[in-house]
């Protein structure tokens, strides 16, 4: 039986692709894609109109929930959204981010960009909580963007080597299991040895996988969860 997709697995980012955050301080979200209209409808059409696609056209528009956090008894922050929304809308400057079909799973799609704020209305309703209305307008198309996420299990040697086979690029989480016998060493920067003991767990962002050395008990293991971004279009 196919699946129905529902609203609340949808997500959105804020950053540019392979550094971006989740927020989720959001209600109902709409994604409009449209293009204008080229009418080329003539004498010869045999009475139907003739359109004929031009320039694409993203507009993003939610409902967002603002939370703050008092810094003393004179002053609060917003949270990361409400707050870059409020400083972009200001300033007139532009906000990276990235609609989703569904959150970080092995084939979610979605449009990545540069946004400006052209709208920002602020709900006061009686008996509810305040929250905007906020409408994002396409200024930079980045790309259509399919992710894909990868799991392997990766064996662990006692001389020092790259993880994973070949140069990938991407966010890569890591999990020594709590069966490993022993901990397991990752070459840090500077390079010395850093100990990771069985059921540690580290994200590597936007990195290469040829730059994530390690060694250790010959016979344990790691986990490695990959999420890369492809490009569609």
């Amino acid at each position: 039986m196919a699946k129905i997709k529902l609203g609340v697995e949808g997500a959105i980012y804020l950053g540019s692709v392979g550094s971006e955050t989740e927020v989720t301080n959001v209600k109902d979200v709409t994604l409009t894609l449209e293009t204008g209209e080229h009418d080329r409808t003539t004498r010869g059409s045999k009475g139907w109109r003739e359109i004929y696609p031009t320039l694409r056209e993203c507009t993003v528009e939610f409902e967002l929930v603002p939370s703050v956090e008092e810094v003393d008894a004179e002053e609060y922050t917003f949270d990361l959204l409400t707050q870059t929304v409020l400083d972009a809308f200001l300033s007139g400057a532009t906000i990276n981010a990235i609609v989703l079909s569904e959150q970080k799973r092995d084939g979610a799609e979605g449009l990545a960009g540069k946004f400006s704020v052209t709208s920002f209305p602020l709900n006061q309703p009686l008996e509810a909580g305040q929250t905007f209305n906020v409408t994002l307008k396409l200024t930079e198309f980045t790309a259509w963007l399919i992710l894909e996420v990868l799991q392997r299990e990766q064996n662990v040697y006692t001389g020092l080597y790259s993880l994973l086979d070949g140069n990938l690029t991407g966010t890569f989480e890591v999990t020594c299991p709590i069966t490993n016998a022993g901990i397991v060493y990752f070459r840090g920067d500077d390079d010395s040895d850093v100990p990771w003991q069985p059921g540690e767990s580290h994200t590597f962002n936007n990195v290469s996988t040829s730059n994530i050395r390690m060694k250790g008990t010959l016979g344990d293991k790691v986990m490695v969860r990959s999420t890369s971004w492809q490009e569609a279009c």
